[in-house]
């Protein structure tokens, strides 16, 4: 660095000018290099106290990241450096020291320009941009490969901060560790070379020179010594020949002395010596525990365990290491610290399975899987313990009163101090998910029956819930309705079932891959092992043409599987139409629901006096040919609609569909028409206010954000799901969900299945279910549609012609179409002047003459 000589003429202090008035004007001298000194001086008195304030950071000062009730700060720069220091460790990691550099960079420019030297602006820039960059690489590299809790510092984020763990993360999804690694230390080759000004060729010609030449002094000192030490060796063993020449006689007395001075000596040395063995084998000891602990073997051998216990050491997601610590150090200060242990509810699989001739086998089924108890009792209240721990750093007094062990998760069930409210809690889910190393906790806010706060912790090892052991269990065994469907376990482990006709419709959301698919399979499979064809009958919708498939050609089918989105639209017009006609009957018999209705009309046929359709009697009641017997009532099954993703439906056929989901949600309940609705959307456009009014059952899988949640259940929480079938399920009448793990079953178990019930029958389809809007029932009613363009006009007529008989029943048994279809056929031939019209006894004549 140099600096200009100054002039030698001096400039006064204060000049003075005159004025054209004659008077004098004072003139001050610039006051820039005032300021200049003060940047100069501030900014290496910034970089002295970030040095000062980073090299003294401690994690229990609080910070940026926590909070702590500790009143002495270590930190040398008082509670602002100790905030200063974590921000900048928690941004970039190991890497911040390096922020001090720019700032002194800053101030070395600004000395120069105080100077009057030139400089390089550019360079300037360009030095700055590379130090950015070689923070940032830096920060990245360390995320990847440097542990937060070394022995050094303990870092409060990750290696590199919240800077390196996003960019190295993002590099890792993009192309892997071996590559992100590769960019990053390219990256930081360029950005060291850019902030230096030096070429990396320059530098390994430097250092190879270096080394060259340390290595030939080292060689030359190495060989200097070996020659100091053969040297002194030979002097040492002439010396020794002298000695034994000139005294071969006995010991001297100064020998003696020396003797009798070590014997005193050996007690003491051999206790020093078992000393040592001792702190030694200790220390062997406690590096074998923690190399265990590194390693998360699945069984460790603690000394504190009976053998019982180290079989089922639990474990919780996350950093295996730094819980085990945490554990350790809970261990000593947990006293005499009691809380409630509840017993995770293990299947009666003992209870055998009701079976009969039409329904499937449970042997279909895969065998149950084995799993070891996930919990011992002292390690839950070391658990309970340390979450109280938790809390309480983040200034959240609480109390465990008791834990719930289940199959995916454990739910702590904590009392908060008087004055702390739910809200505080449910804020800090994300916080104690960071401090308790696990993918997520989810914070219930009402336990029903209960004045405690749930936290619900996921295990690290999760059991598969089969669905095997949920069809086999006592609540699925002993429901009476034909319409239960199993969902799966509830977080206790107890199986969780629900009834289609109580909810009475069912609407699924989540996005891909959270479970969604294998839920709607595990409800379709329920009813096909609780009911036969002539209970219930299903319309399955797939526009994926993938997920039901499978159960092309089932005996419980109306028609087959619909992939067409058009012919959808039209499954769904059939199924307001029937809705109408069974409501039609109902009233005719004077019940109130499809369950009434079905126990009066087998108790007529046992009784030997079936009921005549009163809807026949109602049109052709004296239009019987002589021996003809009138129609009588059958019992009727329930209609069970799956539509696995009907946002598709809804962008192709148009806002139509929601009108007949929400005429068929609104009054289809006393019909026994069940609609099941399952989408990965959950939007507002697609799950409108308008469907969620109309369906109060409600299932949730892992969604991405809050308000998809909201969008669904009205609140949140199912943003903090596990996936892979985790679920938050809302019965009918309550207003807070219920977590479920959902049941998993393999494809082949569906095959299995759905082999088996394709051997029981034939499917009977109803063609008229999927036909074009032209034809569907409720096009009758529109204003401008010609009926002689129905389909099935000219068929109509040709019967009509050559039967030489007329009534609107006759044509809707002959076509198998609605009553609607058939009078408004019928009508139009009256208008053509094929048939005349109906008289005072309510028949009609055909005017046209048979063909010959």
């Amino acid at each position: 660095m140099t600096f200009k000589q100054a002039k030698k003429q001096t400039t006064p202090a204060v000049k003075e000018e005159k004025t054209e008035n004659g008077f004098f004007r004072i003139g001050f001298p610039d006051l820039g290099w005032v300021l200049k000194d003060g940047l100069v001086l501030s900014s290496i008195g910034l970089a002295f106290f970030l040095f000062l304030v980073l090299f003294s950071y401690h994690p229990t000062d609080p910070g940026f990241d926590s909070a702590s009730a500790q009143q002495a700060v270590n930190n040398y720069g008082g509670k602002t450096g100790a905030w200063l220091s974590s921000f900048i460790l928690y941004l970039f990691g190991i890497f911040g020291f390096l922020i001090p550099f720019g700032v002194f960079m800053a101030a070395w420019v600004t000395l120069k320009l105080r100077a009057g030297s030139a400089l390089d602006v550019s360079r300037f820039i360009f030095s700055l941009v590379g130090l950015f960059f070689l923070i940032l690489s830096g920060a990245g590299l360390s995320a990847l490969y440097l542990d937060p809790n070394n022995s050094l510092i303990q870092l409060p984020y990750s290696g590199g901060g919240v800077m390196g763990y996003e960019l190295s993360q993002g590099l890792v999804a993009s192309i892997d560790l071996l590559g992100a690694t590769l960019v990053l230390l390219v990256m930081l080759a360029t950005s060291f070379s850019l902030f230096t000004s030096y070429s990396w060729l320059t530098i390994v010609e430097v250092t190879g020179a270096i080394s060259f030449r340390l290595f030939q002094f080292l060689k030359v000192q190495t060989e200097s010594f070996q020659s100091q030490i053969e040297q002194k060796k030979t002097e040492q063993t002439s010396n020794q020949k002298t000695v034994e020449i000139k005294a071969p006689h006995s010991k001297t007395a100064s020998d003696s002395q020396e003797h009798d001075k070590a014997e005193p000596q050996k007690p003491m040395l051999g206790v020093l010596k078992n000393q040592k063995n001792k702190v030694m084998a200790l220390l062997a000891e406690k590096k074998t525990v923690k190399d265990k602990t590194a390693k998360v073997e699945p069984k460790i051998v603690s000394p504190e365990l009976t053998p019982e216990e180290q079989s089922v050491k639990p474990k919780l997601g996350g950093q295996v290491s730094k819980r085990d610590n945490d554990l350790d150090e809970v261990d000593e200060d947990i006293g005499d610290y009691e809380v409630k242990i509840g017993q995770k509810i293990s299947a009666n699989n003992a209870l055998p399975f009701i079976e009969s001739g039409e329904l499937p086998s449970v042997e279909l089924l895969d065998p149950i899987p084995e799993y070891e108890d996930g919990f011992s009792e002292e390690t839950l209240k070391n658990l309970s313990f340390l979450v109280e721990q938790r809390l309480e750093e983040f200034g959240v007094k609480v109390k465990v009163e008791s834990v719930q062990p289940g199959p995916v998760v454990t739910r702590f069930e904590v009392l908060p101090a008087p004055g702390v409210k739910v809200s505080q809690i449910n804020n800090l889910a994300k916080d104690l998910a960071r401090v308790l190393s696990v993918k997520s906790v989810r914070v219930v806010d009402i336990i029903p029956g209960k004045s405690v706060v749930g936290i619900e912790i996921p295990n690290e090892e999760r059991e598969v819930v089969s669905f095997r052991e949920v069809i086999s269990s006592e609540e699925f065994q002993k429901s009476p309705s034909p319409l239960t469907i199993a969902l799966g376990k509830d977080i206790a482990g107890k199986s969780v079932v629900a009834d289609i006709g109580k909810m009475p419709h069912l609407l699924v959301a989540g996005t891909t891959g959270a479970g969604k698919s294998v839920g709607i399979n595990s409800m379709i499979l329920s009813l096909l092992y609780k009911s036969t064809p002539e209970e219930v009958r299903m319309i399955m919708i797939d526009p994926k043409m993938l997920e039901l498939s499978i159960y092309e050609d089932i005996p419980h089918l109306l028609t087959p599987v619909v992939t067409d989105m058009s012919d959808a639209a039209n499954a769904l017009r059939w199924c307001v139409f029937e809705m109408d006609r069974r409501y039609q009957l109902m009233a005719k018999l004077g019940v109130r629901n499809i369950a009434g209705y079905n126990a009066k009309v087998k108790g007529a046929i046992e009784d030997g006096k079936p009921i005549i359709d009163p809807l026949y009697q109602q049109v052709a009641s004296f239009g019987l040919e002589p021996g003809q017997k009138p129609p009588t009532l059958d019992a009727l099954p329930y209609i069970v609609v799956v539509v696995d993703e009907f946002a598709d439906m809804i962008m192709v056929v148009g806002k139509e569909v929601e009108q007949l989901i929400a005429r068929i949600a609104q009054k289809a309940r006393a019909a026994g028409i069940h609609l099941i609705l399952a989408t990965q959307r959950p939007s507002v456009n697609v799950i409108t206010g308008l469907i969620k009014a109309n369906i109060p059952t409600r299932i949730s899988f892992m969604v991405n954000t809050k308000i998809d949640s909201r969008t669904i259940l009205d609140q949140g929480g199912a943003e903090q799901l596990l996936g892979m079938g985790d679920m938050l399920f809302m019965p009918p009448g309550s207003g807070s969900p219920k977590r479920v793990h959902g049941a998993y079953m393999t494809d082949d178990e569906v095959h299995r299945v759905a082999e088996f019930v394709k051997s029981q029958g034939e499917p009977q389809y109803l063609p008229s279910i999927t036909q074009a809007p032209s034809s569907s029932e409720e096009g009758a009613g529109e204003e401008g549609e010609d009926a002689e363009q129905d389909k099935l006009y000219d068929e109509v007529v040709e019967f009509v012609i050559d039967g030489r008989r007329v009534s609107v029943s006759s044509v809707q048994r002959r076509f198998s179409i609605g009553y609607n279809r058939a009078a408004r056929i019928v009508e139009a031939m009256e208008r053509a002047g094929i048939v005349s019209s109906m008289r005072s006894n309510g028949n009609r004549e055909v005017l046209v003459p048979k063909s010959e």
